[in-house]
């Protein structure tokens, strides 16, 4: 069955995207974005998430629902902060007062992670992927875009920046795409979210992310009854936390 017409138009803008990133050099991406902010508001740009529309509407689904419960939002694998954005626009429109704490390396993957990863034959990403990002395009983009009180940049690794999160959690989402990097931040997290708290998993059914659905699958498997309610939605793995 031929996918819905709302599929195939984000899926070619998705792809348009990533040739624009491959064909241009990122710093002459960056400067034409921040001198012109409403490019990031076109269908597009999107705000540069890797998301297409659907696992963006339930990424916002699963945030509208999430938000009820007491906690902030964290963010696992944020890139270019396409997705943290989308959250801190659906935040601030609700008028919560909750923050986003995007958390990424903005350096790429972890080296020998991800070569264990290639070596098991999960993945056959380059080194550079995901590496057209910084820190500091991050932050003016958030300053272009007014952002800077509800996103909130946490860079390094995971297994160096997690420990140290105080915050409690009404949703994490967890878009890391390596099993170990997976598997790690679900189980710091998870006891920091609330009841009746979410975990929302990315690239479940991502051919070139097999990792990721073994992550998520050790994780389910690890916590078993301690789950309220589980399911899948477009190509998006979701837990629900006891209330």
């Amino acid at each position: 069955m031929p996918a819905p017409a709302i599929t195939r138009r984000y899926s070619r803008a998705g792809s348009v995207r990533a040739a624009i990133k491959r064909l241009l050099p990122s710093d002459l991406l960056d400067a034409a974005l921040l001198m012109a902010p409403w490019l990031y508001r076109t269908r597009l740009v999107n705000y540069e998430t890797n998301l297409d529309q659907p696992r963006v509407d339930v990424l916002v689904n699963r945030l509208r629902e999430a938000s009820s419960v007491e906690g902030d939002v964290i963010e696992c694998g944020t890139s270019r902060g396409g997705s943290a954005v989308i959250m801190a626009r659906v935040l601030r429109e609700a008028g919560s007062r909750k923050i986003v704490l995007a958390c990424d390396s903005f350096a790429g993957f972890d080296r020998s992670e991800l070569a264990a990863e290639r070596d098991a034959g999960l993945t056959g990403v380059a080194d550079d992927a995901f590496t057209s990002t910084s820190l500091r395009y991050l932050e003016r983009k958030l300053a272009v875009l007014g952002l800077t009180d509800v996103v909130k940049p946490v860079a390094g690794y995971f297994q160096d920046t997690l420990p140290e999160i105080e915050n409690r959690f009404c949703l994490a989402f967890i878009d890391c795409d390596l099993r170990d990097s997976v598997v790690y931040c679900a189980r710091q997290l998870w006891p920091r979210l609330t009841p009746g708290g979410q975990m929302l998993f990315d690239d479940y059914d991502a051919d070139g992310w097999q990792g990721a659905a073994r992550g998520i699958h050790e994780f389910i498997d690890e916590q078993g009854a301690a789950i309220a309610a589980q399911g899948q939605q477009s190509g998006m793995y979701w837990l629900v936390k006891p209330g």
